[in-house]
């Protein structure tokens, strides 16, 4: 009963954060963006913020290995597990207001305000049709290069509950095709137990979480693509090992 009262608590204090800044913040800098890189350097700030707030709120103490691979990063493509709706935040709290841009679900876009959000500063795909998600993927580069942002991404596809690695799919290694960019593996372990795919309920017990951030990977030039993904995958799974 205590742990509910402490959920229903957190999700109190961030539905009022959310309320507070998605309408009033980050809505009118996300349309100011496409012509104003003022606006656009706040909303990533701003957005950054945001998602600290929500970590902090729920009582997260992140524990960070790594993080000099990050820091002062050039445009990249960061890829993370994905095993909990915390990742998001957790993700976008590690940019600290650095440019990014997301490639997510388009069904994304039906959340009211942060649809049209998304629709400003991201790129959605729709993944089970293949021609609107090739476009998908050349505009995903087209904005990051043009915002000099970096390229999130869940290779996984979705959220898996059991906090172990999936196989990846390819789409991060096509972006690399098209953009020569490094791809940089984020593993964070433990936020599947604290917020699972489909739950409700903030499980607070479990506060402390370990990131692991790797080097920035780039493929071979005789390196076929399905090889590059397979050794994304084997680094980001002895990194994810490591975290245990």
């Amino acid at each position: 009963m205590c742990s509910t009262i402490k959920s229903l608590f957190s999700w109190l204090v961030i539905g009022l954060l959310a309320l507070s800044m998605i309408p009033f913040v980050l809505l009118p800098l996300a349309l100011l963006a496409e012509k104003s890189l003022r606006a656009r350097g706040l909303f990533y700030r701003a957005s950054s913020c945001f998602c600290r707030s929500i970590l902090r709120v729920i009582g997260l103490k992140i524990i960070i290995n790594g993080q000099h691979h990050l820091s002062g990063l050039q445009p990249a493509i960061i890829i993370m597990n994905h095993s909990s709706s915390l990742d998001i935040p957790l993700l976008e709290a590690l940019m600290t207001g650095t440019p990014f841009v997301w490639l997510s679900k388009a069904s994304y876009l039906k959340i009211p305000v942060a649809g049209i959000i998304l629709q400003r500063m991201h790129v959605t795909v729709e993944r089970q049709q293949a021609t609107q998600a090739a476009q998908s993927l050349a505009l995903f580069v087209e904005k990051a290069t043009r915002f000099k942002a970096h390229m999130l991404m869940f290779p996984e596809g979705t959220r898996y509950t059991d906090g172990a690695l999936h196989p990846f799919k390819a789409g991060f290694a096509l972006a690399e095709e098209l953009t020569q960019r490094p791809v940089l593996p984020i593993m964070a372990q433990g936020l599947h137990t604290i917020l699972p795919k489909d739950g409700l309920v903030i499980d607070s017990s479990q506060k402390t979480i370990k990131i692991i951030i790797g080097p920035p990977l780039q493929r071979d030039s005789n390196e076929s693509r399905d090889a590059f993904v397979q050794r994304v995958h084997s680094t980001c799974t002895s990194m994810l090992s490591k975290a245990l």
